[in-house]
Formats: structure tokens, sequence, C-alpha cells
């Protein structure tokens, strides 16, 4: 049986992974991976000389049914409790779950990042955002995209581990990982649960609002 495919809806809505909330959250234990939806995040990643740690991850849907994407968020280890905004290496993981295609996502990156900050920001960061979307390739189930922010490196965004594209700027990854972190997210809760917020790495289960 073929997996459902999401509809091109869901760019406007939650990027198509890289891109909603149900209650429920549970704490992390210890140095055991924490699972979503069958995806395991490790509790502790490596990215450019940064030692980062997992503060949450959540499963999102589209509707009430269809499961997208499982994610997990990581932070420098040296700068716990720094803010979205603050200028520190972290990482998004994005675990796929249906079938997404790149133009899909490419929408999908211009719609959320207008909604998060409007087009003239949009605009400014018009020729790295291209770049991002450039190096899109379709997503079927089990794949995993990564976008990992070091300071003086830029943002990188990886496929299964493989890196695809790398755009400089601090402004850059403030702007794009605000999408999920920012003040004005895709989802509050989803916000949260990638935040950690109650202290510890969390689980929360989410459903985009179509």
């Amino acid at each position: 049986m073929r997996r459902p495919r999401v509809p091109s809806l869901v760019s406007t809505a939650a990027l198509a992974a890289l891109l909603l909330a149900l209650p429920g959250r549970a704490a992390a234990s210890g140095d055991a991976p924490v699972r979503v939806a069958g995806a395991a995040f490790a509790p502790w990643q490596d990215a450019g000389g940064a030692h980062l740690k997992l503060q949450g991850a959540g499963l999102f849907r589209w509707g009430w049914f269809v499961k997208v994407y499982a994610a997990a968020h990581y932070l420098d280890a040296a700068a716990p409790g720094a803010p979205p905004e603050a200028d520190v290496a972290r990482r998004l993981e994005i675990a796929c779950l249906v079938n997404v295609s790149a133009a899909e996502l490419a929408r999908a990156t211009d719609r959320l990042m207008e909604r998060a900050h409007g087009p003239e920001v949009l605009r400014a960061l018009g020729a790295r955002l291209a770049r991002l979307r450039a190096a899109y390739v379709g997503l079927k189930p089990g794949d995993r995209y990564a976008l990992t922010y070091t300071p003086g490196r830029g943002t990188e965004l990886s496929l299964n581990g493989r890196t695809l594209a790398r755009v400089e700027g601090a402004d850059f990854a403030r702007a794009f990982f605000s999408i999920w972190l920012g003040s004005r997210p895709v989802d509050g809760g989803l916000r949260d649960a990638l935040l950690g917020a109650g202290g510890g790495a969390t689980v929360a289960r989410a459903r985009s609002r179509g």
C-alpha cells in the first residue's frame, strides 16, 4: 500500500516539512534516543566543532490523520537556554513520513518565510533563499533532512547525511529557523515542543491547521 502523498496545501501550513498541537509531552530519558513515529533522534549530535544537545522533538500531522514528519531540535551544549535568535550552533532534523516533491518544499519555504517575516525580509534574503530552494530534492518516507547552523560557516542543508547546500549569514539562519522557533512560528505548540518548554527534551504530537 502506497503512503499518502501530502496535498500541495501542506506547503502553506507545514513546511512539508520542513513543515502541528495535540496535548501530550514526555521527557526524554538520559542518553536514550527519543523516538517519534518510528524515527529515532540521538540525544547528542556533533557539528562544526560544536556539541549539540537535543532540546525537543515532535510529530507533525496533516489534518488529524496523515503523519507528515517527525522533527527534533538540537542546541549547542555550551550555550544552554540560548534563545532562538541567538547566534549559536543549532540543528533541526526532519524525518519525512510521506512523499513530498521538491516543488512543494520550495513553495512552502516562500510562503512560510513570508508568513513569519513579511515580503520585505523575503526579498532581502531572496538570492540566498533561492540557492537553498534550488538544492531541494523530493523526499520519500525514511528520508531525513537536517538544517545545521554553525556561527561563521552558515546554514547547511543535508539529506541523509549528504550536504546539498550551505548558505552564509547569521541573519539568514535566524530568519529561516524562526519558521519553527520564532515569535510567529508555523505553530506555537510545535515551537514549544522543539524548544523543550517545561524543562528537558520533550516529545509533542501536533497537527497542522490545514
